[in-house]
């Protein structure tokens, strides 16, 4: 039976008034709740109507498509960091349905990169452990990418074996102590192709932790030394190798046993005894050769390219100084047709002995130099455009802290706008004793160097002593702010 309030004129008796605590004004109250409870259910099914007839296109994509979305967004270089912000996690983080197609795309978590606290030795791997063990999981039987850098404990070490059967590139910033903790664990690596290793000790040492390893081809150990006579195994898919140090005969040895190699980029800290009598220059196929130097080595007594003829050869590094008549020899004997060339001259002789040899380099597409105090002859000699004819990027790097900016800004001219083949200059200053650091300040030569930018030429021109982080990229700022920019600097020479 309704009934009906006297002032308010409701008909339900849910919204009589009752005296304020009898069961009939909290059974009026309950009714209430109800009811209102029902009103917000009816919206609730309403509003879940109108969000499900909305339809987002993303989502209606195959997962097939979606995944290979996803894996555009991992880094060009392989090595993915876990973060939050970036892929693969924060793909996971969208939605249930891409969360589903991120954990079901293995290839999202074959790569993980691992950089811990710098000087933490044993770092907590109660965290760590977990989330590589769990990451490494999801890889399922992909091909997997390790990169660990230091200070790297034993128990995220343990790791690698247990993935071994998986890994094809492997990266590893450990300490020599670490290495031999690794090393006596017996593991095969049948699908590892690359390997990283900061290992400064010398001999085999460690490719003993990778002797059956079948399919490498790049090793890059730039901190280990190979004394004579003592070389590593034979890896039939190697092509290409990083070396710290190693003398010629090792050299010799090495290409003699390894003729599929095609890049090599080695150390030479001295020449060790070798008996050079009868010695028929070793043939190989390698399209990169790069020489490094230790800075406290003793210049080499033989010609390093007299024992070697490589006709395949496109790239040419020599950072020490070179013997140019050892040089020139050695393309004749070669005939290769280098694209590009790095030396280091460091003696005006040897600057007239380099221009007189370049001609025969008419191939080279990139020319980097290391001119010591004598930049200025290079760029009057550059000043020919039949010298390099084919000439697009051009590297120089000088000792000298003020040069001859007039006879650059020609030199460029002309093989920019009136050959229309360079397309990159960069020049850098190493130690000046200004503190501009031979950086340019004069009002007309920013302007054409400006003019020849906004024409299209890649122009950069830093030093290492007074601007380290922050070279002038000319085109990046405007004339009138490199010019700003250069005069809050104290100028405490002549």
């Amino acid at each position: 039976m309704s009934v009906i309030c006297k002032d308010c004129g409701h008909r339900y008796w849910c919204h009589a008034r009752f005296p304020a605590g009898t069961p009939s004004a909290q059974r009026a109250e309950l009714a209430d709740i109800q009811h209102q409870l029902r009103l917000l259910k009816t919206r609730e099914r309403d509003l879940e109507a109108a969000l499900a007839s909305v339809v987002y296109p993303v989502l209606t994509l195959p997962p097939e498509i979606t995944s290979r979305i996803f894996l555009k967004c991992l880094p060009s270089h392989g090595r993915v960091q876990p973060s939050a912000t970036k892929a693969p996690l924060v793909l996971a983080q969208v939605c249930r349905h891409w969360r589903d197609v991120a954990l079901a795309t293995a290839r999202l978590w074959s790569s993980i990169d691992l950089k811990f606290e710098f000087g933490r030795r044993n770092i907590p791997d109660n965290g760590t452990i977990p989330l590589l063990r769990t990451w490494l999981s999801r890889a399922k039987r992909s091909p997997i990418s390790l990169t660990l850098h230091r200070p790297i404990s034993m128990e995220v070490l343990s790791v690698i074996p247990s993935y071994a059967g998986q890994l094809s590139r492997l990266e590893l910033a450990a300490s020599d102590r670490d290495y031999d903790a690794l090393r006596t664990t017996s593991s095969d690596f049948p699908v590892l192709r690359d390997l990283a290793m900061t290992y400064h000790g010398s001999g085999p040492g460690p490719f003993s932790i990778f002797r059956n390893a079948p399919a490498l081809r790049e090793i890059r150990l730039p901190y280990t030394s190979f004394p004579n006579g003592v070389l590593f195994q034979s890896y039939a898919s190697l092509h290409t190798l990083q070396l710290g140090e190693i003398s010629v005969a090792t050299l010799v040895d090495m290409l003699t046993d390894n003729p599929q190699l095609l890049h090599l980029d080695i150390g030479i800290s001295g020449y060790t005894p070798f008996d050079y009598t009868g010695v028929v220059p070793v043939t190989a196929n390698l399209e990169s050769l790069v020489i490094q130097k230790r800075e406290d080595a003793p210049a080499p007594d033989l010609p390093l390219l007299d024992y070697l003829t490589l006709p395949k050869l496109r790239r040419l590094e020599l950072h020490h100084p070179p013997q140019l008549q050892a040089l020139s020899s050695f393309r004749i004997r070669s005939a290769f047709i280098l694209e590009h060339l790095a030396l280091q001259v460091s003696t005006k002789e040897e600057v007239l002995k380099l221009m007189r040899i370049l001609p025969d380099f008419s191939g080279i597409i990139s020319l980097d130099l290391d001119t010591y105090v004598y930049l200025d002859y290079l760029a009057y000699a550059l000043k020919d455009p039949t010298l390099l004819p084919r000439l697009r990027s051009l590297r120089l790097n000088s000792w000298r802290d003020s040069i001859d900016y007039v006879s650059l800004v020609w030199c460029l001219r002309i093989r920019y706008r009136e050959k229309r083949v360079l397309k990159s200059f960069t020049l850098s200053f190493d130690n000046p004793v200004c503190e501009l650091g031979g950086l340019p300040t004069d009002d007309l030569i920013l302007a054409e160097l400006e003019s020849l930018v906004a024409d299209g030429l890649k122009v950069q021109i830093s030093s290492s002593e007074w601007w380290p982080s922050r070279p002038i990229e000319l085109g990046k700022y405007s004339t009138a702010t490199i010019i700003t920019m250069i005069a809050t600097v104290p100028q405490k020479c002549n």
